[in-house]
């Protein structure tokens, strides 16, 4: 609708996996080089990880498109929402085989045939994977996979893609073959606000626009503010203002219109307004105080880690976690969705940006105060229970307790650590 509005040969802004890939920077460069090295291997594995529409997918296929000799065959598997035992039916669907009703084990079976007649073909087969988590049942199925890849007459390439928390999933003693396999592990954050506004650049330029002449330069601040640097949203928002700007004859969109058009589809702002967006500075989303000390949050986030100086300090100390039971794949992403950990030494009540533009991981160059020594001077907790996610229901996934990877296998993973 709005191409001949603005002039341009397509719409810029789209959720096609790797349509005009944009590289914020080096790592990313390096990322896809190093995919492209396992996805040319026999039998090696890569784990990517990052929040949903971060661009786990574009950067698969970005790799995959620079393998032409021999061009793999290509199998991707969605199983975040299947039963993990579809996981040997879905690989040959993908390879346009038809599974039918075959049980898991007869579906294996036939998984094996097909990887040798693709072995005599000289055809190298990549499996892109994407997963929500490794509970028991799915870890169990996802070794007869990678185990496959170690046999003779077989050649199979995995690429798990997933939130953070398969980064310790993986790392259980239960799952020891498959993390002896894993050749790369990289895992992708959202664009920082400068990244964000060279994307904008990008998308337009490479549809035959000028985004200076286009765009106001308010827009991608109003932008970054809504949608904390994660391209697919960077390109719902976008997609749905500059419709919005033709249907209303706007010569050239600003930040009042791509706020208006945010409100519209019900987002509210994730991190605080820029200088200069060219909108009435939204409230920025902030976490509410923590409950009284006789009412200790279920989950909280403290500024220091050591629960001994906080209670000399005459402070409660930290809410023990609370043990849950193990969970199903989706609930376990759910959950990592809601759960923030620590990400090194620094927590989101340390970081000097607000508890969302922490989760988001924001601009790197953005200036942090570090954690105060003073235990009497740490700033409270903040009550993740209470802090407001439903801007777009997407918060940026963050790693879960070390110990919950181990509480979904349950007796096996006891069993591993004791030595049985």
């Amino acid at each position: 609708m709005y191409r001949e509005h603005f002039d341009l040969k397509e719409r810029p802004f789209t959720q096609a996996p790797g349509q005009r890939f944009f590289a914020p920077n080096a790592t990313v460069t390096d990322a896809v080089a190093h995919l492209r090295h396992v996805m040319t291997a026999r039998d090696s594995v890569a784990l990517v990880t990052g929040g949903p529409g971060v661009g786990k997918s574009t950067l698969a296929e970005v790799a995959l498109a620079e393998i032409t000799d021999p061009a793999p065959r290509v199998a991707r598997v969605d199983l975040r929402y299947g039963e993990p035992a579809d996981i040997y039916a879905a690989i040959l669907a993908a390879l346009g085989e038809d599974p039918g009703e075959m049980r898991p084990a007869r579906a294996l079976q036939e998984l094996r045939r097909t990887l040798g007649r693709l072995v005599r073909d000289d055809q190298p087969l990549v499996v892109c994977l994407d997963i929500g988590g490794i509970a028991t049942e799915v870890a169990r199925h996802l070794l007869r996979v990678v185990n496959l890849a170690g046999e003779h007459d077989c050649r199979l390439n995995l690429v798990l893609m997933g939130p953070h928390p398969l980064h310790q999933q993986v790392d259980v003693p239960a799952l020891i073959q498959l993390r002896q396999r894993i050749a790369f592990r990289y895992r992708i954050r959202p664009l920082t606000l400068a990244e964000t506004e060279r994307y904008v650049r990008h998308q337009v330029a490479a549809v035959g626009g000028d985004a200076m002449a286009l765009l106001s330069s308010s827009v991608a601040a109003a932008v970054y503010c809504y949608v904390a640097g994660v391209p697919r949203l960077i390109n719902t928002l976008l997609d749905a203002s500059l419709t919005d700007a033709s249907l209303q004859e706007q010569p050239r969109p600003d930040g009042s219109l791509v706020k208006r058009t945010a409100e519209g589809l019900g987002w509210k702002p994730m991190t605080p307004p820029q200088a200069g967006d060219g909108s009435a500075r939204p409230t920025p989303t902030a976490a509410r105080p923590a409950p009284p000390r006789s009412s200790p949050p279920r989950v909280a986030i403290v500024a220091s880690g050591n629960p001994a100086e906080r209670t000399r300090a005459g402070e409660a100390p930290a809410a023990k976690p609370v043990d849950l039971p193990p969970p199903s794949e989706m609930t376990m992403q759910l959950r990592s969705e809601a759960v923030g950990a620590r990400t090194g030494n620094v927590t989101l009540a340390s970081d000097a940006r607000s508890p969302t533009a922490a989760m988001f991981g924001g601009d790197d160059a953005a200036p942090r105060k570090p954690a105060p020594t003073d235990s009497s001077l740490a700033e409270p907790p903040v009550v993740m229970d209470e802090v407001d996610t439903s801007a777009t229901g997407m918060l940026r996934l963050q790693d879960l307790d070390e110990r919950f990877a181990e509480t979904i296998f349950g007796q096996e993973a006891d069993a591993a650590r004791r030595g049985d």
